[in-house]
């Protein structure tokens, strides 16, 4: 099969529960394809889980400490929606 830019098109995932960062209040998350420097991100942190935190954020712009704040069912369907991404 023959991929195109349609199948890399950004990801917008509705979050079950909202998180905050600072004033603003997050109610979905939109992630693009991640270039090489938000691979990288994951080697700033330690841990498995961290780290794919770490690429998360790259992905759409929110800061670490921020998507630490996800709940773990939110996480999870973002790693499902995510997946082709990174080429999984």
């Amino acid at each position: 099969m023959t991929e195109t830019a349609a199948d890399f098109a950004p990801v917008t995932v509705q979050l079950l529960k909202p998180i905050k960062n600072g004033d603003q209040t997050i109610t979905s998350l939109t992630f693009a394809e991640p270039c090489a420097g938000d691979m990288c991100g994951a080697d700033l942190v330690s841990g498995d889980f961290q780290k794919g935190l770490a690429v998360f954020s790259g992905m759409c712009g929110v800061p670490l400490p921020v998507l630490k704040t996800l709940s773990a069912r939110d996480i999870k369907r973002i790693t499902a929606e995510t997946k082709h991404l990174l080429g999984e």
